[in-house]
C-alpha cells in the first residue's frame, strides 16, 4: 500500500494530474503607456463567430493575427516632399473556416509619447494611399493616445489620397472613434489581464474601388486593451453581418514587469 501511495504521488508531481492544470498567469496594468511596436511584433487570437447570409447564420472558427513589419515600400518622402516618419506596416487578418476577406493593411508610426498614428493605407496592388485630416495630402493622423485609461471619446476623421507626383485624388474617407468604458479583469486563452475596456467604431467609404477596397463599411468592436501588449480580447461586429469574439492565444511580445 505504501508503494502504491508513493507511485501515485510521483504521478501527481510529474504530470500535475491531481491539481488544477489550466491556471493562467495574471497581469496587472502596471503601466498605462501603450507598447512601442517594432518589426516582428505579433498578436494571435483564437476566434469563434457567425456570419449572416441569405437569412441564415453560418458559424465559423479560426485565428486572427495582428502583426507589424518594416514598411519596405513606403516612400522616404510624402507627395509634398516632407520626410515620412519611421513607420511600420500593420496587418490585421482573420483566417476563418468560411472566408479570408477580413484583411487590412495600414502604415503606422508612434511618437515619442507612444501615441499611434496612421500614415497611409495599402490600396489595391499595395499602392500607398496617404492619410490626411486636413483635406490635403499631408501625412499622419493620430488614432490612439500613447497613455491609455483617460476618460472620454476620441474621434479621428480623415481622407485617403492616391497621388501621382504632387497631383492627388481623394479615394476614400475614414472615421474612427474610441471611447473608454472602464477598467476590468478579462480572461483570455493566453492569460488573465487587468485591462482598459473601450468601445470602438470605424466607418470606411471608398470613392474608387479600383484603388481602394476597404472591406466592411462599418465595424463595431468592444476592445480590452492591456497597454504593454495592446488589444488582448475583442468582440467584433461589421455591417456585412459578420460577428465574432477574439481572445489572445499567443504573442511574440514579451511582457515586461517594469512599469
Amino acid at each position: 500500500m505504501k508503494r502504491h501511495i508513493a507511485y501515485a504521488t510521483l504521478i501527481c508531481i510529474s504530470i500535475a494530474s491531481c491539481g488544477q492544470v489550466d491556471d493562467k498567469p495574471t497581469y496587472t496594468l502596471g503601466s498605462s503607456q501603450l507598447h512601442p511596436y517594432s518589426a516582428g511584433d505579433q498578436l494571435i487570437y483564437r476566434i469563434v463567430g457567425d456570419r449572416l447570409g441569405g437569412g441564415e447564420s453560418q458559424q465559423f472558427f479560426g485565428e486572427a493575427t495582428s502583426e507589424w513589419e518594416t514598411a519596405t515600400n513606403l516612400p522616404v518622402k510624402d507627395p509634398n516632399g516632407v520626410t515620412v516618419p519611421a513607420a511600420l506596416r500593420e496587418t490585421s487578418n482573420a483566417n476563418v473556416s468560411i472566408q479570408t476577406a477580413l484583411t487590412q493593411q495600414r502604415y503606422v508610426s508612434q511618437a515619442t509619447d507612444n501615441s499611434y498614428s496612421v500614415i497611409a493605407w495599402a490600396g489595391v496592388g499595395d499602392r500607398v494611399l496617404w492619410a490626411s485630416a486636413d483635406d490635403k495630402a499631408t501625412i499622419g493622423v493620430k488614432v490612439l493616445a500613447g497613455t491609455l485609461g483617460q476618460p472620454g471619446k476620441t474621434t479621428s476623421n480623415y481622407k485617403l489620397y492616391d497621388c501621382n507626383g504632387t497631383v492627388c485624388s481623394n479615394v476614400g474617407d475614414v472615421s474612427e472613434s474610441i471611447e473608454l468604458v472602464g477598467k476590468e479583469e478579462v480572461t483570455t486563452n493566453y492569460a488573465i489581464f487587468e485591462a482598459y475596456r473601450y468601445t470602438y467604431f470605424r466607418s470606411v467609404l471608398s470613392h474608387d474601388t479600383t484603388l481602394f477596397k476597404p472591406g466592411p463599411p462599418t465595424v463595431y468592436e468592444t476592445r480590452w486593451i492591456f497597454p504593454r501588449l495592446g488589444t488582448v480580447k475583442y468582440a467584433y461586429l461589421d455591417g456585412d453581418g459578420t460577428q465574432f469574439s477574439a481572445s489572445l492565444a499567443r504573442t511574440s511580445i514579451r511582457i515586461s514587469d517594469a512599469p
